[in-house]
């Protein structure tokens, strides 16, 4: 059910690549700018989620994942800025945004603060 287990967490990380001796940095936040998502939605890797979701805010996490068929690996290096129960309004924001994004967008113009325009 949801709401029992979901916590927000907010991330600082690192991504990088590594294919052979190539590395590149793919993505990076900032603690000032954390990643922030809410768990058992379905808003990150799953792998992801099950390496930071029970750890505390402060603690430091570093991973790599190994994904089959891929010629490069991932690794996740940050810390854990915040984790807590989410709110049930955190909880109705983040399976919105979830549904939002697997049926491609909004809809409509619901205040999402796009200047691109394509509302309907």
């Amino acid at each position: 059910m949801e709401g029992l287990n979901n916590k927000f967490i907010a991330v600082s990380y690192k991504l990088t690549a590594r294919e052979g001796e190539q590395e590149a940095v793919l993505e990076e936040t900032k603690k000032d700018e954390p990643f922030c998502f809410v768990s058992e939605v379905g808003m990150t890797l799953d792998e992801f989620e099950q390496q930071v979701v029970n750890r505390a805010a402060g603690e430091k996490f570093s991973f790599t994942l190994d994904r089959p068929g891929v010629s490069f690996t991932l690794t996740f290096e940050g810390d854990v800025i915040e984790n807590r129960q989410a709110t049930p309004d955190e909880i109705q924001e983040a399976i919105r945004l979830v549904a939002q994004a697997q049926s491609g967008g909004c809809g409509g113009c619901g205040g999402c603060g796009s200047q691109e325009g394509g509302c309907n």
